[in-house]
């Protein structure tokens, strides 16, 4: 994008998907990519990669964390929550707690001191995909981020 639009400006806002959707909603922000399953409606949506991502209580990867957990008929003992992942895998290093995050958040955020062990399950998984208000005006620059993830 930033070779074919060297002009474009960006802003990156990082939030949970349901924030996200309502940034959209109030014309805060153009687009999003959120992770599934949410209630999209008044959107219009681009399906892109896969996409697992850490999150906090009732939404995203920790409510399917939780779901799994359920499905299995396992009791989890959940200390608390963090979605600032640094801290989290700080926590983690520390002895404080365990914790379960996709394996490219520790590709990421090396130099912890951490053990790891992979869960290879295809239900610990989810889409991710771009949204935008539909019927609304886009911006030149926000439909040329479309055709570039399209191509």
């Amino acid at each position: 994008m930033k070779k074919r639009y060297p002009h474009i400006t960006y802003k990156i806002q990082q939030n949970e998907s349901a924030q996200l959707c309502k940034m959209v909603k109030e014309r805060v922000i153009q687009l999003a990519i959120v992770r599934f399953p949410l209630e999209l409606d008044d959107f219009s949506v681009m399906q892109a990669y896969p996409l697992i991502l850490p999150s906090t209580e009732g939404l995203g990867v920790y409510h399917m964390i939780v779901e799994e957990f359920s499905r299995r008929k396992l009791e989890v003992n959940l200390l608390s929550e963090c979605s600032d992942i640094p801290m989290l895998l700080e926590l983690v290093s520390s002895g404080f707690a365990a914790t379960i995050v996709p394996e490219i958040v520790l590709k990421m955020h090396k130099g912890h001191e951490l053990k790891a062990t992979r869960i290879d399950d295809t239900h610990l998984s989810a889409a991710s995909g771009i949204i935008w208000l539909k019927d609304h005006y886009l911006s030149m620059a926000a439909r040329h981020f479309i055709e570039q993830i399209r191509q």
